[in-house]
């Protein structure tokens, strides 16, 4: 996708696709709806007519999208997200933390996963590992870049197991720009067999008051 060019899911091949544009801005069957739908409503959109808003006000509500296996997966190294987000201006000082994206397999929970977060004035990139015990951390920020307030922001993620380390391999672009290249801490990231997505205000905490934040063209591609 380039962020200078909108571009809705008919313009785009994708293996998953959804620009939120059908039926007046609600999102396709595939989602499942967890927590307020209340919360969820559509809003114009950075490929026009429609995006999702996802409010925190300060009750949770998100989308997940469970995915079937991508065709020809045991030859695909890469599997990468990219979504539009406009995400809101937060008071100077404010303390709000998010969860707005989450990407890894089926049952996403219980898993190694992938989460985008804001965190004040930056997003950040999450690693999960389950298996980490003993009084190990099992988040591990991988990485933080600049958030910019509302103003839309295509962010892509891409995670290639290819490497001969067998360290799978993160990239991270927003607005085009890659703005991070280097292994995920934890080697425990298997290829999702079912690969599964989380839009939307999957955890808030430390809210200064209620706010919301848009998706639009969520795209899931491999290579």
């Amino acid at each position: 996708m380039d962020a200078a060019l909108p571009r809705g899911c008919a313009e785009i091949d994708a293996f998953f696709c959804d620009d939120f544009d059908r039926d007046g801005g609600a999102p396709v069957a595939l989602w499942q709806g967890n927590g307020d739908a209340a919360a969820r409503s559509a809003v114009p959109g950075f490929s026009l007519p429609w995006a999702l808003s996802v409010s925190a006000t300060p009750s949770t509500s998100f989308l997940a999208a469970d995915l079937p296996a991508p065709i020809g997966q045991p030859d695909r190294a890469v599997f990468s997200v990219a979504l539009n987000v406009q995400p809101p201006a937060l008071p100077a000082g404010a303390m709000d933390e998010i969860g707005l994206l989450v990407f890894g397999p089926t049952h996403i929970n219980q898993q190694p996963h992938l989460r985008i977060v804001v965190l004040r004035s930056e997003l950040k990139l999450v690693q999960f590992d389950p298996s980490v015990v003993d009084g190990g951390n099992p988040y591990w920020t991988v990485g933080q870049f600049p958030l910019v307030p509302n103003a839309w922001l295509e962010i892509a993620i891409a995670v290639d197991w290819s490497s001969p380390s067998s360290v799978p391999h993160v990239t991270v672009s927003v607005n085009g720009m890659l703005t991070l290249a280097q292994p995920l801490h934890f080697a425990n990231f298997p290829k999702p067999t079912l690969p599964a997505i989380i839009v939307g205000a999957f955890y808030a905490q430390s809210l200064s008051g209620p706010w919301s934040i848009a998706y639009d063209d969520v795209v899931f591609e491999t290579r």
